[in-house]
């Protein structure tokens, strides 16, 4: 099995066995680095970041989060901005700064969106998927149910595209309806 047959093994397995990406990614990203796929090193080295926040281990995925850009640039590669912001965002969302987090989760989708349009991998496509219900599901928890909804609506067109089998179609749905949820739960409060 290549680099890119591994690699996307460990994507797959990211936000199911989290642990089992975990024992795949680093080999895999010294592989990568022997071969000179830099491209695929650093997608190693996000989703290993992301892995750590799945399991909890905040501390280990903001140090990975802060070595990126320097990584990138000992590689010579652009940063990749659908990649790096989630973890951006996530890394101001523990600290408490609600403005960044916000701008970080939707330039993430916005980046993810962008890249998908051009090179229609399902691997951005499912970026993007998972950029824009973080960036849904935060608006919600900030009672922003309107801009929630234009959100979700914004994906909707992209859900054909995504495999049959996939849980970002069930959770799309399940966001849809938690937030109007959500929405008619406040407007009661309120009233």
């Amino acid at each position: 099995m290549d680099v890119n047959e591994r690699y996307e093994e460990a994507r797959q397995l990211i936000a199911h066995t989290p642990a089992k990406a975990m024992d795949i990614l680093p080999t895999l990203y010294e592989e990568c680095v022997a071969v000179g796929a830099y491209d695929k090193v650093m997608k190693c080295y996000v989703n290993l970041a992301y892995s750590y926040y799945n399991v909890g281990n905040i501390k280990r995925a903001y140090e990975m989060t802060n070595d990126y850009e320097r990584l990138c640039a000992d590689f010579g590669l652009a940063i990749a901005c659908a990649y790096y912001y989630p973890l951006l965002a996530t890394q101001y969302a523990a600290l408490g700064d609600k403005e960044q987090c916000f701008f970080y989760r939707k330039a993430a989708m916005t980046h993810a969106q962008t890249q998908y349009m051009e090179e229609k991998t399902e691997e951005l496509l499912l970026l993007y998927f998972a950029n824009a219900k973080l960036y849904a599901m935060q608006l919600t928890n900030d009672n922003q149910f309107d801009e929630a909804l234009v959100v979700v609506k914004t994906i909707e067109p992209f859900l054909p595209f995504v495999p049959s089998m996939n849980v970002n179609r069930v959770e799309f749905y399940s966001q849809y309806a938690y937030i109007a949820l959500q929405k008619n739960s406040s407007r009661l409060q309120h009233s």
